[in-house]
């Protein structure tokens, strides 16, 4: 699943509105699993901030209190070992923001389903 925001009014440096979008994808995947009566499914998260990673797996404490606030409540929510690292030119979740024309998108695909498949392959065996 991906999904599209518009950058909020208030300015915000890209890794705060790369957490606001790690703390839908939490709120958003745990009222899935909520509404599908799913108790024990393992679940992974992917971003390709490392800088959001690192605030999920870091003390809440240690941020200012925009940020602690939600890394508190990804923490509350979910295993942060959960949390995978994707490098950027494999994230479908960024096709809607590269600006790319219909003709590009099936070379994408195809990038996708090789790279990303093997990539998710890798990591799920960590």
């Amino acid at each position: 699943m991906a999904k599209t925001k518009v950058a909020p009014l208030k300015k915000r440096t890209i890794p705060c509105l790369e957490l606001i979008g790690a703390v839908l994808a939490n709120t958003l995947t745990c009222k899935i699993l909520e509404t599908l009566q799913l108790k024990s499914t393992h679940t992974w998260y992917w971003c390709d901030s490392k800088t959001v990673i690192s605030w999920i797996r870091s003390n809440p404490g240690q941020h200012k209190q925009y940020v602690a606030n939600r890394i508190a409540k990804i923490q509350e929510l979910t295993n942060v070992d959960a949390w995978r690292y994707v490098p950027t030119k494999c994230n479908p979740a960024d096709v809607a923001s590269r600006g790319m024309y219909p003709s590009q998108l099936e070379d994408l695909s195809i990038h996708m389903a090789t790279k990303g498949r093997k990539l998710l392959a890798s990591k799920h065996r960590d």
